[in-house]
């Protein structure tokens, strides 16, 4: 699967910001990235489900 380098998030663009971090997760196929909304730099913990590409959930990080 290919997933969106750019996701809209809460009315705004946001993009990877550099890298994966583990959290543990329910399934084994689902995975996390930090993405960065570009027009204030806040920060997005984005979980996505490897077998599928679906994004799983959204949530502020840090």
């Amino acid at each position: 699967m290919r997933v969106s380098e750019r996701l809209p998030i809460d009315k705004g663009r946001a993009g990877p910001d550099g890298g994966f971090e583990y959290f543990p997760h329910a399934s084994p196929s689902v995975f996390t990235c930090i993405f960065n909304r570009q027009r204030d730099q806040a920060l997005y913990r984005v979980d996505i489900d490897a077998a599928s590409g679906a994004v799983v959930s959204v949530t502020p990080f840090r």
